[in-house]
């Protein structure tokens, strides 16, 4: 919806996060590299784009979530470059309608089909815990993640999104996992 990010100082906008389709990839690249570029289009009117360069953080616990309906984490970004970019190939765009899985007060999104199956609802999640738990790299990263303050929900997201890179990796060299005994 239109006013969804905020400038909350002389050069930080805010943001939420919403359940989006279970990958955590933008939120796990987010950990490895905080540096983002958003590109804000107006596709109405006079089309126009801005840029804005800057670092991300990203706070389960920041006093903002509550001020966006069925968000789960704020994503605050500090501008380090704000500059126009060249919108001559943007089309004029009439909005009819917003999605109907846009979160809004006191209404419940609906939830799309295929998150209903449990074999992808499962499939990272219960990996990750599995994974903290019992996998020497992997529970370190967690307890390194923690130790440092992160929240145990964005160390639960890391852990997912390095399952997805090791597989990634096992399909893209056509191995096998093994076990790596020391």
């Amino acid at each position: 919806l239109p006013g969804f990010v905020r400038v909350v100082g002389p050069s930080t906008l805010a943001f939420p996060d919403y359940n989006g389709n279970g990958m955590f990839k933008s939120l796990g690249t987010l950990l490895d590299n905080p540096n983002v570029g958003l590109i804000f289009i107006n596709w109405t009117d006079n089309p126009k784009k801005l840029r804005v360069l800057g670092k991300a953080s990203i706070d389960e616990e920041d006093p903002l979530i509550n001020d966006y309906a069925g968000a789960q984490l704020v994503v605050r970004v500090t501008a380090e470059r704000i500059f126009d970019n060249c919108p001559r190939y943007l089309h004029e765009i009439e909005i009819k309608n917003y999605s109907r899985y846009i979160p809004k007060p006191d209404l419940e999104a609906p939830i799309p089909d295929w998150k209903r199956n449990t074999l992808y609802r499962d499939a990272l999640y219960m990996p990750a815990i599995v994974a903290m738990r019992h996998n020497p790299d992997l529970k370190q990263k967690y307890q390194t993640m923690v130790a440092a303050g992160k929240p145990p929900k964005i160390a639960i997201i890391a852990l997912m999104r390095k399952l997805i890179e090791l597989a990634n990796t096992l399909i893209k060299n056509d191995r096998k996992w093994t076990q790596n005994r020391a």
